[in-house]
């Protein structure tokens, strides 16, 4: 999805500038019924080189992509479960530019 790429880049510029590590993958999730958010990163993995506890990597990312990236409209952190919830307006845009498209509502028809 174009949300996570969006994501991953400034995660990328996240760790790159607080911690001085590089980062190549970061493991999405849907966000739990029972969770606020929309879309979901998990920060186990970075504890180590980070040397930081989940729930405090979590606060300091999901500020980081609140500030930096426009369809991050807010998050929250569950144990080492980054939540973040998606503003509509990505939603709208993505719904929008798959109408415009000149195939939309088509079915490819193989033989």
């Amino acid at each position: 999805m174009r949300n996570e790429k969006i994501i991953l880049a400034s995660l990328q510029e996240f760790f790159e500038t607080t911690f001085s590590i590089a980062i190549d993958r970061v493991e999405f999730q849907a966000t739990r019924k029972e969770f606020e958010g929309d879309l979901t990163l998990v920060m186990f993995p970075f504890l180590k080189q980070t040397k930081s506890k989940p729930e405090e990597l979590g606060e300091k990312a999901g500020a980081y992509l609140q500030a930096n990236v426009p369809i991050v409209k807010g998050f929250n952190v569950v144990k080492g479960f980054l939540n973040l919830v998606i503003a509509d307006e990505y939603y709208l845009e993505e719904l929008n530019t798959a109408i415009a498209a000149s195939n939309f509502g088509h079915r490819q028809v193989t033989a």
